[in-house]
């Protein structure tokens, strides 16, 4: 990994903004130039047409996977593919999502259909490798999103897709420089898929920490906690002796001050706090905020309402508003609001609400 890479020693205008300079022994081309252009369709909902054994992808399925698509989640029959006038597109084809979003640069691992919102180019395998293409559209991302059109949502047009212009070097650097990438990238995705089961650990470690602490399971001290009593609840379990049972509503007000204020304040969004960590991200300050936003002080626990299962819990770090989806707690007594923001922010609390929300797309 990491080997040095070496520049060329003469460059020319590619005469393309997004590309700008290419070694000179370079050429530009179309996408159309590469190969055949093939377009999607989508048989009509009768069984005979579905459930067969072709793959049949939407942008749906190129999102889940990178670089090699391996198979779609709904497939079709013979008489599907030629109901609907579309056409199977061969192994190492490029597919790409050209609608809703656009983007997904994916080759395909075997032959397959697809629906109106891919496109994709079977190659001319004497002129270009599956693989370079592929790494120079991913690099093309997002000048090529920005070539979509439309009111209702942006799409790549079959004209626009096809003149795509490409920086094209000869087929044997293409392999070579395919080749170079297809290693490091392998190697950098390695680290990453070790580094993601490390953080996955790490985020299991960090809740069951949370929930055996504030449980009183285990003392301050990491002990195991001896002295026991049945806490009556059942979601709650034990608790140490010297532990109470309280409803949230004895220990908190829930504030519901609207912020009427022309004043600058700063401002909370749901979208400023991590889930499941407390860690707040980011706010906004204005005088302004469009939908009702609550008044708040610091250290008031702000609790995410809208999707609980998301674990949007945090402390007010300062006196400003919130959006209306948090619930503001502002202890009744002398409490400790940092231990109430964890207490709520455990594993066992957030299953116990999640369990009586109500509503199926925007749960509260």
């Amino acid at each position: 990994m990491g080997r040095e890479l070496k520049t060329y020693q003469s460059y020319t205008d590619s005469g393309v903004e997004w590309i700008g300079k290419i070694p000179e022994d370079w050429e530009v081309r179309r996408l159309k130039q590469l190969g055949t252009i093939v377009t999607g369709s989508t048989p009509k909902p009768d069984d005979k047409f579905w459930d067969g054994k072709i793959d049949w992808l939407t942008p749906v399925d190129l999102s889940q996977v990178s670089k090699f698509t391996i198979s779609s989640k709904r497939k079709i029959t013979e008489e599907g593919l030629r109901s609907c006038g579309t056409t199977l597109i061969k192994k190492n084809s490029l597919i790409l999502s050209t609608r809703a979003p656009i983007g997904y640069p994916r080759i395909l691992c075997n032959e397959a259909a697809f629906n109106q919102g891919c496109k994709g180019l079977e190659f001319n395998t004497k002129s270009s490798d599956s693989r370079y293409i592929y790494y120079l559209v991913l690099t093309g991302e997002k000048y090529i999103a920005e070539l979509g059109k439309g009111a209702t949502f942006l799409e790549l047009s079959t004209y626009d897709f096809a003149n795509l212009t490409l920086s094209l070097p000869p087929l044997q650097t293409q392999q070579l420089i395919a080749d170079y990438l297809d290693q490091e990238t392998s190697d950098i995705d390695s680290l990453i898929s070790k580094d993601q089961k490390l953080i996955t650990l790490l985020e299991e470690r960090r809740q069951s920490l949370i929930y055996h602490l504030v449980t009183g399971k285990i003392q301050p001290d990491g002990t195991p906690t001896t002295n026991i009593k049945d806490s009556g609840v059942e979601w709650i379990g034990e608790i140490p002796e010297g532990w109470e049972v309280r409803r949230l509503k004895n220990i908190f007000h829930s504030m519901k001050d609207k912020n009427i204020s022309d004043k600058e304040k700063k401002y909370l969004g749901l979208e400023h706090v991590e889930s499941g960590t407390s860690k707040i991200t980011g706010y906004i300050t204005t005088d302004s905020i469009e939908g009702e936003s609550l008044q708040i002080k610091e250290g008031d626990v702000l609790f995410g309402k809208l999707r609980p299962y998301l674990a949007k819990v945090t402390l007010a770090p300062w006196t400003g508003c919130v959006t209306g989806e948090f619930i503001v707690l502002r202890g009744i007594e002398n409490i400790s609001s940092k231990y109430w923001m964890y207490r709520l922010i455990s594993d066992d609390f957030i299953k116990e609400i999640n369990s009586i929300t109500y509503g199926v797309r925007m749960p509260r």
